[in-house]
């Protein structure tokens, strides 16, 4: 199920800028599945998705704070 563009907005305008799981996996430096699995678990907040196994859309202040939480 593709998202409208409406739903696209709303996250958007709710989350701030956000990135798909391809560009978060390469900015944290993990693979996309390993990004799909944290989303699915709830370990990257406000992830949403939109029906497909790897269409997510994640606020990039979330992975701002799972870097700060996981480097010293």
């Amino acid at each position: 199920m593709k998202p409208s563009d409406n739903e696209l907005l709303d996250i958007v305008t709710s989350h701030g800028e956000v990135v798909n799981t391809d560009k978060a996996a390469r900015l944290l430096g993990y693979s996309q599945r390993t990004i799909v699995r944290w989303c699915k678990q709830g370990k990257l907040e406000g992830a949403e998705n939109f029906g497909r196994d790897t269409m997510w859309l994640i606020p990039l202040a979330s992975l701002r704070k799972y870097r700060l939480l996981k480097d010293p």
